[in-house]
């Protein structure tokens, strides 16, 4: 149940930001024109028969953070990433411009969505991988709760068309 709900929301967040993503499906089965943007059939197609990894993290209180490295910084290989977060302790950071931004608790159960290695190959870099990393944290336990979606090992995604550009030249680096 949870797989069909959440695939369901993947689906509505796919169509809603305007993405575009197509699978390929055996030439076979049907044609490619019957698969691009008919965001049922891609889910069924490619999110249905995802392989996922539920999460369920605790990261317990630490008397001295400033000598502890917590989760180290990294983006996360995979497709769509649904990150149910702490109501109480902080820790989740994010960067951005340079910066690293916490994520505050949350204490009316908010969920982040965030892309992964693998969005941001299939966009052509228009949409980024979110670097992050996991503080450690001197006030609490901290619970989190993440759900990687990646698409079926043989599922055939072809480069987003809305996402990319033609290049027409190259300047010669010196």
């Amino acid at each position: 149940m949870w797989s069909r709900k959440t695939a369901a929301m993947l689906v509505c967040l796919w169509g809603t930001r305007g993405i575009g993503l197509s699978p390929v499906p055996p030439p076979a089965k049907k044609s490619h024109s019957v698969w691009a943007g008919n965001w049922e059939v891609f889910a069924h197609s490619v999110w249905a028969r995802n392989w996922e990894i539920h999460v369920v993290a605790k990261y317990p209180h630490c008397p001295h953070p400033e000598f502890v490295r917590g989760l180290r910084e990294h983006t996360d290989a995979g497709g769509i990433i649904i990150m149910l977060h702490d109501d109480q302790v902080p820790g989740l950071q994010f960067l951005k411009d340079g910066e690293w931004i916490a994520v505050p608790p949350s204490k009316n159960s908010t969920i982040s969505v965030n892309t992964g290695d693998q969005v941001e190959i299939l966009s052509n870099g228009r949409y980024k991988s979110v670097l992050h990393c996991v503080t450690a944290e001197k006030n609490g336990s901290r619970l989190s709760v993440a759900t990687f979606y990646n698409p079926a090992g043989d599922a055939i995604i072809l480069l987003l068309k809305n996402c990319c550009t033609r290049i027409t030249s190259v300047s010669k680096i010196a």
